[in-house]
This record gives C-alpha cells, sequence and structure tokens, in this order.
C-alpha cells in the first residue's frame, strides 16, 4: 500500500507544472470597440473572435476558452457609451447607441464553449443601475458567465485613477450580480490593489492590468504580489499591452511564455486575458486592403471613384458562399447594408446611392466598401465627392 502511494506520488510530481494548473484557468482575449486598436479600424467578426479565444486557450492545456466584453466605454466628464440602444431608458451620463452591438457575437459565442465577462468602464454612471440594464438585456445568453467592473474608470470625473471602492459597495455589487444568476462571478479589476475592497472579498475575481514593465521577471514579480494580497480568491491577469511589447515581441509564442511563467508562480492564478490593442498581432485578422488578382481571392471594383451620386459596385468571388457587403465610414462605423446573403452566381454587382440605411444623404468624405465573410474581410477605399 505505501509503495503504491509513493509510486502515486511520484507519478504527480512528474506532471508538468502547467498541466497542474492550467485544466482549471480562464483563458482568452478581452474586446473592446476602441476600433484604432484593428487593421482599418475595422471591428472583427464573430468568427475571428471564436477563433482567437481557441487559439489563445490551446497554448494551455485543458483550459477554459474565455473573454471579457467591453459593453461601455468611459468617454469624458463622467460620461460612458453603452453598446445597445436605449427602447425609451434613460440614465445619468450614459450615452446609447443607435444599435445593440454585443448581441450577434454573444450568440455566435453561444454556439460555443466560450464563457464571457460583460464589463464597463462606469465613469459617473450609477452602477447598480448598469448591473441591471446589462444583465436584463443579455442574461439570456448561455455564454455570459459574469459580470466585471473596470474601477479605474469609476467617477474618473472626479478621481484621477478613479474612486477608491468600499466593502459595501463590492458586496452590494456582487450581490445584485448574482441574483441574476447564482453561477454569475463578479470580477473588479484596477492596476492598484489599494483602490479594490479593502476587506470584503466574497467570491469576487480580482483582475490586474498593469503594464510598463521593464521585463517578464518584473512582471511576475508584482503580479505574484497580487496573488498573495487576495489569495485565497481567484486572480485573473491581463497582458498584451503595448508599453510592454518592446520585450515580450521578442518571445516567440508570447502568450504561451508569459502565461507559463505566471502559473507556476502564482497558485491562485485564475485567468490569463490577452488584451484588444495587440491581438490581432498574435492571431493576425486577415484583411485585404487592395485589389486582388489571385483568382482565389474575393475581387471588388467600383466606378466611377470617386464619385458623386451613386457608385457601381461590382464583386467576383471565388465560389458561391454566405457573403456580406456593407459601406462603412472613417470611423468604422456601418453606413448601409448593400448585401447579406450568398449569391446565385460568383458575381454580385450592387449600387450605392451614397445614402445611409435610414434614407439620409451621405455627406462627402472617405467610405469604405467592407466584403466579408466568415473569416476574411476584404476592404476598399471609395470617396464621395459632393
Amino acid at each position: 500500500m505505501l509503495r503504491f502511494a509513493a509510486i502515486l506520488l511520484f507519478t504527480f510530481f512528474l506532471l508538468p507544472i502547467n498541466h497542474l494548473f492550467s485544466q482549471s484557468i480562464n483563458t482568452g482575449f478581452r474586446a473592446s470597440r476602441i476600433l484604432q486598436s484593428y487593421p482599418n479600424r475595422v471591428f472583427p467578426s464573430e468568427a475571428y473572435w471564436i477563433k482567437a479565444a481557441n487559439n489563445i486557450s490551446k497554448n494551455f492545456s485543458g483550459s477554459q476558452p474565455s473573454a471579457i466584453w467591453i459593453v461601455s466605454l468611459y468617454w469624458s466628464n463622467g460620461e460612458i457609451g453603452l453598446d445597445f440602444p436605449s427602447e425609451g431608458k434613460y440614465l445619468p451620463y450614459v450615452n446609447f447607441m443607435n444599435k445593440d452591438y454585443p448581441e450577434s457575437y454573444l450568440n455566435a459565442f453561444d454556439t460555443t464553449d466560450i464563457k464571457v465577462w460583460l464589463q464597463i468602464e462606469p465613469g459617473a454612471a450609477n452602477v447598480d443601475s448598469l448591473i441591471n440594464i446589462i444583465l436584463n438585456r443579455y442574461k439570456k445568453h448561455k455564454c455570459v458567465a459574469g459580470f466585471g467592473i473596470d474601477i479605474e474608470w469609476y467617477l474618473a470625473n472626479e478621481y484621477k485613477y478613479g474612486k477608491q471602492i468600499t466593502d459595501i459597495e463590492a458586496e452590494r455589487w456582487e450581490k445584485l450580480v448574482k441574483s441574476y444568476n447564482s453561477s454569475y462571478t463578479l470580477f473588479l479589476k484596477h492596476f492598484n490593489s489599494g483602490w479594490l475592497p479593502p476587506n470584503y472579498r466574497g467570491n469576487i475575481i480580482f483582475v490586474d492590468d498593469s503594464q510598463e514593465f521593464n521585463s517578464l521577471s518584473s512582471m511576475v514579480n508584482e503580479f505574484k504580489l497580487w496573488g498573495k494580497k487576495f489569495n485565497p480568491n481567484d486572480v485573473w491577469f491581463q497582458y498584451g499591452y503595448t508599453a510592454d511589447k518592446k520585450w515580450w515581441s521578442l518571445f516567440d509564442n508570447p502568450m504561451k511564455t508569459i502565461g507559463e511563467n505566471l502559473i507556476q508562480n502564482i497558485p491562485n492564478l485564475k485567468g490569463l486575458i490577452w488584451v484588444d490593442f495587440t491581438i490581432t498581432q498574435i492571431i493576425p485578422l486577415k484583411v485585404n486592403l487592395n485589389i486582388n488578382k489571385n483568382n482565389n481571392d474575393i475581387i471588388v471594383y467600383n466606378y466611377p471613384n470617386p464619385f458623386n451620386s451613386e457608385t457601381q459596385i461590382d464583386i467576383h468571388l471565388p465560389v458561391k458562399d454566405d457573403i456580406n457587403v456593407e459601406i462603412i465610414d472613417i470611423l468604422g462605423r456601418k453606413v448601409k447594408k448593400l448585401w447579406s446573403g450568398i449569391p446565385i452566381s460568383n458575381k454580385i454587382n450592387l449600387v450605392w446611392d451614397a445614402k445611409s440605411d435610414n434614407g439620409y444623404s451621405c455627406s462627402s468624405g472617405l467610405y469604405f466598401i467592407k466584403v466579408y465573410d466568415k473569416e476574411n474581410i476584404l476592404i476598399k477605399k471609395i470617396q464621395l465627392l459632393k
């Protein structure tokens, strides 16, 4: 019996360290609609984010593909932008969008095993109200696993790095999140642990998004302190910031190299999240900015260009497949949907009359024809002159 136990113990210590820990961690990406983070300011498709989550997870055997999906961004003076329409609701300091941007992505994630935490940058908006309006809207999605608050932007109009939160606030927010689903978890994020609740822990996940490290070892040392501070609670780390690229870009696989070092040194590490600012540099987004002559590529012509009242758009496809054609503006916002579906032939002939989906005439300037399928995006610049 003792011999058998000794063999088991010996076998346990032979297991790779990353195998022991990675089975129970969440690995994936953070996504936001900060469009300058992406090539040509085009927000990636649902298929890209699914590929990204799965590719990241493959670096850590047995890990859970996961995402932090930012649904509100801080603007200025306490105001935020919330990524869906108001539907008659009014919240102070909240600017609602005219389209529900997260919905199609959450629908896509529902068909996978990706787990999503919906994150806010609250500004001066009431956090309780934001939790309610967001979870009421998206609790139907099976991919949703929790909610997150970036404390750096909490009352950022009054406090340089956000307002330090109290135990009472943290406990109230966690209870509110769990009232929608007892399995939901709340995360609180900041780069300084002093901004997080001094004593209350509950089952909160504490996320460190520090950057500007001199080396991998300095990152590991700081994150180790974060892990000890909040132990035994789970801790997550965001990494991949541009400010650290000078050293992480030297690694063949920075996601894996950094991640394995953190896993080996921080026992309560349960999440590794690569940030949106550099994700397409690690997991390339296929974007063609010019007309291709390869027979296997999508080809787009338009004439005249520049144009005044309308332009003819001819699209040649290598195969008949489900395709989408949109006009977007220089900020990456959809102006007009021109086509969605499978064409009857390998050619699509369209006309854009310089009007938006709402029928309004567009002003002079640069626009882009965006042609995309499940995995690829082609962008062609056009110019409207009036």
